[in-house]
């Protein structure tokens, strides 16, 4: 397939790896931070070469939850290093929001410079243009979800309600990737919709997109976005056994838009 067909194909709304039941160590929206991520990996017992290869420990291997790009100091090189692990079969990664923006950026699309994009732009501009196409098609070419340890395990971006699990739509990757829209705003902006809340599935789901102070467990959905980007924390969960590794960032690179941290001092205006 011509590189012009390779950015131009169609997305992925998911792939189904169910004979596949790990172990796995799933990691939270990167966001460029690419020290936090290797300082995790290391933590993790993985060891993460100069070249930002990685070898991994025990036969155990890793999966994103998007949200690689934008805001973070190192965006091209968690791209390098994901999309390297990925070619070496030692990891999976679903799209996130802000990569699929960056994708669309790009591949020449005039978009606003805003949610960090102008952050990614940048360092991309520092890449070869070579580097910088195979990563738009790599972005392109991620999945909406995936299906995990005979569909006991279910990885989103933004999670996913149980009726558009293993539906090949462009609504379901909608979703998968940039949630569900509620419409009703606050001072912060809008509110995205409490899926996990409602969730009854079985289908345990991991899932980022919305920082937390720590994961949130809720009716079988976990989040581990812990903000390490806004001066949080970058967060796994070990699968199966349920277990939680974390790293704090070293500084905060980016005001997150709705706090979420006790010490943001917007949660005490009166």
């Amino acid at each position: 397939m011509s590189t012009a067909a390779e950015l131009h194909a169609e997305s992925i709304s998911f792939q189904d790896h169910s004979e596949d039941s790990g172990p796995f160590d799933i990691v939270g929206d990167v966001h460029g931070c690419i020290d936090e991520l290797r300082e995790l990996l290391e933590t993790l017992g993985y060891q993460v070469g100069d070249d930002l290869s990685i070898t991994s420990p025990d036969k155990r291997r890793l999966i994103f939850v998007g949200d690689l790009a934008d805001r973070g100091p190192g965006i091209p090189e968690v791209f390098r290093l994901v999309s390297t692990a990925m070619a070496q079969d030692k990891a999976f990664s679903v799209a996130g929001n802000h990569d699929v923006r960056l994708a669309t950026a790009l591949c020449g699309k005039t978009l606003p410079l805003t949610y960090g994009l102008a952050d990614s732009l940048e360092q991309f501009g520092r890449q070869s243009p070579e580097f910088t196409k195979q990563m738009a098609i790599f972005i392109k070419r991620l999945p909406g979800h995936l299906i995990f340890d005979h569909a006991r395990l279910l990885v989103a971006h933004a999670g996913l309600k149980e009726s558009m699990h293993r539906a090949a739509t462009i609504q379901a990757r909608e979703l998968a990737i940039h949630g569900e829209k509620t419409g009703v705003r606050d001072q912060w902006g809008e509110i995205r919709y409490p899926w996990a809340a409602e969730y009854k599935g079985n289908p345990l789901i991991v899932f980022g997109h919305t920082p937390v102070e720590s994961p949130v467990i809720l009716n079988n959905t976990i989040n581990i976005d812990t903000g390490c980007v806004f001066g949080g924390r970058l967060t796994a969960l070990r699968y199966p056994e349920c277990e939680f590794v974390s790293v704090p960032a070293k500084r905060k690179y980016y005001e997150p838009t709705r706090p979420f941290l006790p010490d943001d001092p917007r949660l005490h205006i009166a």
